[in-house]
């Protein structure tokens, strides 16, 4: 049985190395924060037929999160191939006044190797509850992942253009902003901006209807 154990050995180490390797990236957020609920925004111009924006979409989040380390300089969340113009982070005062600890467009730092987005406000971040809001534009995606652009062709031979989603395992984070590991879940409120000849499905009913608007009670 002897002679087996030097190619275990070697499988072993070979496990070992991978398993530092990847540790030493460090590919999972900090262990610091995690999220209570989304309110996410998001317009499409799927239906604006050639412009140079149809494939483009706009959004706005608002992540409710919860602070769990004492003393903290800054909170990290996914994004992928987004532009993200503006930034704002505060907290709510036990008189319903609130307490904003950065607003503007430079506070925050990306990582696109590991698709972190790091906000880092000029103070020191106290445990408790926060508001971290992200304003950004992004393409929809041609591989079926994430927030992407699909068609099919219309009973007059027109090419009609969509925009759907697939969030799984890790694609939510091109579509907003967001704690996206399997293990953090946290409800979502939907507004979507569409064009009025439109619909908007989702798996939740939804709460209000307008041309051009519809906005989703919370859901997963």
């Amino acid at each position: 049985m002897d002679k087996f154990a030097p190619a275990a050995l070697a499988v072993l180490c070979l496990a070992c190395s991978a398993c530092a390797q990847l540790d030493g990236d460090n590919y999972r957020l900090p262990n610091n924060s995690y999220p209570v609920r989304y309110d996410l925004e998001l317009t499409t111009y799927v239906h604006e037929d050639g412009s140079a924006r149809q494939f483009r979409f706009d959004g706005k989040v608002k992540i409710e999160l919860v602070v769990k380390d004492e003393s903290n300089s800054s909170i990290t969340v996914h994004y992928r191939k987004t532009t993200i113009t503006h930034v704002k982070l505060w907290s709510t005062l036990g008189n319903g006044t609130d307490l904003v600890l950065l607003d503007d467009n430079s506070s925050f730092v990306l990582d696109p190797k590991r698709e972190f987005v790091t906000v880092s406000p000029p103070g020191v971040i106290l445990n408790g509850t926060y508001f971290l809001e992200f304003e950004y534009y992004g393409e929809l995606r041609e591989d079926n992942a994430g927030f992407y652009r699909s068609s099919y062709v219309d009973d007059e031979g027109r090419t009609r253009w969509l925009a759907t989603t697939q969030f799984s395992s890790t694609d939510a984070r091109h579509a907003f902003p967001c704690y996206d590991e399997p293990g953090i879940r946290a409800p979502i409120g939907l507004t979507v901006i569409h064009g009025a000849n439109y619909t908007v499905l989702s798996n939740n009913l939804p709460k209000d209807i307008s041309d051009g608007y519809v906005l989703y009670d919370e859901g997963f």
